[in-house]
């Protein structure tokens, strides 16, 4: 209070505790013989906002509050920030929620909390601050979301390997973390990383990959650009070639040249205050997140996620597929079939496994692992419920008199694979009838064979297109050769 100029250091001298205790009740509860009755709104709106702020921390008492003019508000504020000496700051231990601990590492990396400041935050006084920021008009607002892709991390794996083949393994790679900013399509970003020949945000560095330290100098670049984004990537600087402040060399279009002959792996400099990176290698750098700011929503940016997501839902199948095909050509079945019967009841297990991955996928079951073992057992299911189903079964003797006969295992095939009758055959087949998922298989089986042959057929008859693949017992390859010799 003398500090303020609210009491006479000479007078205070006189006073015992008792009489300055009643002293500072009267002047703290009406103000009549003090500054605080004559305070006025300050001029400066950032102290009013400061004021508030600290009012809705429980730091400042709001009805005090009210009395405080500019010059002692100021002085309030420095003692709170200065060294927290009396207020909560001090007494500030990690929070209880581990969400709100991961969002502020988050918003310090992001440039937008100071470190040493966040370190005395309570849990009360971070939910405020992060209100102030993410609903501040003046401040980014990201929203980053994890960037998985798993060519781009073998890739960035295999160049650190690289790297330490080239220099030793004592070599320091400098992987830092750092910031790119882009309007390029977030397909392509996603699913290829970064690419040079699209960086539209370079100036005084040649066209190259071009990254900060600084979230706010992307804000910068990306101010309401619509369908733009900022890509937080680890980046292997390795060996850097650093320029003094606010120099560049806009004619490098390489690793610059050491004096040895070797090459640099980077280039630093910094420009306007902020520290900027440049590679000469995508496969250095790997896309961590994606980071979309306020005012550069893309108004397609939901209908990209999507097709996104398709794009990497059949990325997995296909790779899912190789496998499964590689596993069933190069599985040895315990009984050696005929090579045509062999190389029919493997198509069929393909088809029957890729229909299971699909359906797993749909109902988002974790996907059957596929092994040598489980192949076996499948056929031995399989070929068991026809075997005795024609062991129980009668073939049809109302054949026209001129038809050729079909040796017994084509005969099989064909009372199998009836499209038109495939409920009936089921009912024929006891183990089959007893086993909705073989029989649901077999249907499956069917419609697929039929649904491929469609695809690549084109064939817009549907009653022809049965037609041909009933004949040909359900196998696409001649299917597909009767119907192009029919249409010929």
């Amino acid at each position: 209070m003398i500090s303020l100029g609210l009491l006479d250091k000479n007078w205070s001298h006189g006073l015992n505790e008792k009489e300055a205790e009643v002293k500072l009740n009267q002047m703290l509860s009406n103000g009549q013989d003090s500054k605080f009755s004559q305070a006025e709104p300050f001029a400066d709106e950032e102290m009013n906002q400061e004021v508030r702020d600290m009012i809705s921390l429980g730091i400042l008492d709001k009805n005090w509050a009210r009395g405080l003019n500019e010059k002692e508000a100021e002085v309030k504020l420095n003692q709170v920030l200065s060294n927290g000496q009396d207020s909560k700051f001090s007494q500030a231990e990690p929070f209880a929620n581990e969400e709100m601990n991961q969002e502020v590492r988050d918003m310090v990396s992001l440039g937008l909390l100071d470190k040493n400041w966040s370190h005395g935050l309570n849990e009360k006084e971070a939910e405020v601050k992060f209100n102030q920021i993410l609903n501040s008009q003046n401040s980014a607002t990201p929203t980053p979301k994890y960037v998985e892709n798993e060519k781009q991390k073998r890739l960035f794996q295999d160049e650190i390997n690289q790297v330490k083949r080239l220099h030793g393994n004592e070599f320091d790679l400098q992987i830092k973390e750092l910031y790119h900013a882009t309007k390029a399509p977030r397909n392509l970003i996603c699913s290829r990383g970064l690419d040079q020949r699209l960086s539209t945000f370079w100036v005084v560095w040649p066209r190259n990959l071009f990254l900060n330290d600084d979230v706010r100098k992307c804000e910068q670049y990306l101010y309401n650009v619509k369908g733009s984004a900022i890509y937080k990537c680890s980046v292997i600087l390795g060996d850097i070639k650093e320029y003094p402040d606010g120099k560049a060399d806009p004619q490098l279009k390489q690793e610059p040249e050491k004096e040895n002959g070797d090459y640099y792996d980077s280039v630093k400099g910094n420009m306007d205050g902020f520290n900027e990176y440049v590679i000469y290698d995508n496969r250095r750098c790997l896309i961590n997140y994606r980071i979309v700011l306020e005012g550069t929503e893309d108004e397609d940016s939901d209908k990209e996620d999507e097709i996104a997501k398709e794009e990497k839902k059949e990325e997995f199948m296909e790779t899912w597929k190789r496998h499964m095909n590689y596993l069933v050509d190069s599985c040895k079945h315990d009984d050696e079939e005929d090579a045509e019967v062999e190389k029919e009841i493997r198509n069929i297990e393909k088809i029957r496994l890729e229909i299971r991955m699909r359906r797993e996928m749909k109902t988002e079951k974790p996907l059957s692992k596929l092994s040598y073992d489980l192949l076996r057992e499948e056929r031995k299911k399989w070929k068991s419920s026809i075997l005795n189903a024609e062991n129980k079964s009668e073939m049809p003797s109302n054949k026209k008199s001129d038809e050729k006969k079909l040796p017994s295992n084509q005969k099989l095939e064909a009372e199998e694979f009836n499209l038109d009758n495939s409920r009936e055959e089921i009912t024929r087949y006891p183990q089959v009838a007893d086993d909705p998922e073989l029989a649901n298989d077999m249907q499956s089986n069917h419609d697929s064979v039929l649904s491929r042959f469609i695809e690549i057929t084109h064939c817009d008859d549907m009653e022809l297109a049965k037609c041909i693949v009933e004949n040909q017992h359900f196998h696409l390859d001649n299917a597909v050769n009767e119907y192009r010799a029919f249409m010929s």
